[in-house]
């Protein structure tokens, strides 16, 4: 059984490697840039988050605090989701079964 596992292993990794040398191009760029003038919908104006954001750094120092984060508002985040999951299951009414 664990023969066979291997096996498989090694014939994806050598199909894998097949598709790599098949489809590479190497000439080609690896990403098409558009030109922006052509994209609709393009915003030309100011940045679309709060100027306030640009000194948060700035106003959290003298609190002695600093800025979320890109983890520490996943972790936000989830705790949200979960304390919106626990008062869900608090508020609904126990599953009754049936009997017979």
């Amino acid at each position: 059984m664990a023969i066979g596992f291997a096996l498989t292993g090694v014939i994806a990794l050598g199909v894998a490697v097949l598709f790599l040398f098949v489809f590479n191009d190497s000439n080609k760029a690896a990403v098409d840039i558009p030109n922006s003038d052509s994209l609709v919908g393009v915003q030309t104006g100011p940045a679309p988050w709060n100027a306030a954001l640009d000194t948060l750094p700035d106003r959290l120092k003298p609190l002695g605090l600093n800025a979320l984060t890109t983890e520490g508002e996943v972790v936000v985040k989830n705790l949200v989701l979960i304390a919106g999951a626990l008062l869900v299951a608090a508020a609904l009414p126990p599953l009754r079964r049936k009997s017979g």
